[in-house]
């Protein structure tokens, strides 16, 4: 972020962040805000990026046999 005159950053993953990346990330003087998967998907889910909600129905089989 230094050699880009930047006083806060983001970073994102599709998994998550161990207790020392989050450590981590809360040293120094920048800011550097950390999203993990699940936030990610509220974020997307709360901006409507590409992702819905859906429901599912699931038929109990042993009530209603095909027989």
């Amino acid at each position: 972020m230094g050699g880009h005159n930047a006083d806060r950053g983001i970073f994102v993953t599709t998994s998550t962040y161990t207790n020392d990346a989050v450590s981590r990330s809360r040293q120094g003087a920048n800011l550097i805000t950390l999203v993990d998967s699940d936030e990610l998907v509220d974020l997307l889910f709360e901006h409507r990026m590409g992702i819905s909600e859906k429901t599912v129905v699931v038929i109990n089989a042993k009530m209603f046999p095909k027989d």
